[in-house]
C-alpha cells in the first residue's frame, strides 16, 4: 500500500517538472501616491467611555468598561487640563426607554467643582450632548452630575442613572487653533 503512495506522489512531482512554459511575470500596475488624511480633533481633555485611560479619570458612580458605561444617581470625573481660562464642559449620554418607563422624565443637574452650570431634562431616549461655557481658575477641574430620578432595581436596590458617552473639557471656540 505504501509503494503506491509513493508512485503517486512521484507523478506529482514529475507533472510539476514537465516542460510547459513558466508563467510570465506581470509587472505591478503603477501605484497612486497616498493623499494625507486631515488630522481629527482631539482633545486631550475631552474622554470617550471607550478609550483605556477613561477609568482612571472616574470619581464616583461610573461602571466599565464599555462603549457606554452606565452611571449612578451621582456620576463625577476629574480632568487634569493643559491650563486654566475659558472651557466648554461637554457630557454625551442618553437615558434609556425601560428606566424612563418607570422613571418617567428625570432632570440631569451638572457642576463643575461642585458649582452649578446647568441642567437638562430627558424624556426620551435620544443622545443627548449638555454643554456649558465654565471660567476655571485651575487646571484641575471635576465634572459632575446629579439624577433627580434614577432608575432602582427591585432586585438588589441598585441604582442606575444614564448610559454615559464621553465627558470632559474641550477648548472655548474663541480659543480654538486654526
Amino acid at each position: 500500500m505504501r509503494a503506491s503512495h509513493g508512485w503517486f506522489f512521484a507523478s506529482l512531482l514529475a507533472a510539476g517538472c514537465s516542460g510547459a512554459p513558466e508563467a510570465r511575470l506581470v509587472p505591478l500596475p503603477p501605484q497612486r501616491e497616498m493623499a494625507a488624511a486631515p488630522d481629527l480633533p482631539y482633545e486631550r481633555d475631552f474622554v470617550f467611555m471607550t478609550e483605556a485611560r477613561a477609568s482612571a479619570m472616574i470619581v464616583r458612580d461610573i461602571a466599565g468598561p464599555g462603549v457606554q458605561r452606565w452611571t449612578g444617581q451621582n456620576p463625577a470625573m476629574r480632568f487634569s487640563l493643559s491650563e486654566a481660562g475659558e472651557w466648554v464642559a461637554e457630557v454625551r449620554f442618553n437615558a434609556t426607554r425601560q428606566t424612563l418607563a418607570e422613571t418617567g422624565p428625570i432632570t440631569l443637574a451638572f457642576a463643575v467643582n461642585g458649582r452649578p452650570i446647568g441642567t437638562m431634562r430627558v424624556a426620551d431616549d435620544a443622545v443627548k450632548t449638555f454643554s456649558a461655557p465654565v471660567r476655571l481658575s485651575t487646571r484641575e477641574a471635576e465634572l459632575s452630575f446629579a439624577i433627580d430620578k434614577p432608575w432602582t432595581s427591585r432586585l438588589d436596590g441598585a441604582k442606575l442613572g444614564v448610559l454615559l458617552h464621553a465627558m470632559g473639557f474641550k477648548r472655548a471656540a474663541s480659543r480654538k487653533q486654526p
